[in-house]
């Protein structure tokens, strides 16, 4: 899975948030500090993919009819994320 490697890093960091946008680097926040995990800027195609990587059908239905959706991912040996 395409973030397994970052929510490693997130949890080897500490960090917060993990921001994924279309059109900047993926960063993460560290104590308030928001910073690129890398200077690789993510289109909308790769934003997607990740998103979409992360729900089942159900999740991808109600996402594309409201546009929001809440749900976490288990890393195992490394931790829940919401």
């Amino acid at each position: 899975m395409f973030l397994d490697p970052l929510l490693k890093l997130m949890a080897e960091k500490n960090a917060s948030d993990l921001f994924i946008s279309a059109g900047a680097p993926i960063s993460i926040k560290i104590l308030d500090n928001v910073m690129p995990v890398n200077q690789t800027v993510i289109d909308g195609d790769l934003t997607s993919k990740i998103a979409y990587e992360l729900m089942n059908e159900k999740q991808i239905t109600t996402f594309e009819k409201d546009w929001e959706m809440n749900f976490s991912h288990v890393l195992r040996d490394v931790g829940r994320f919401r």
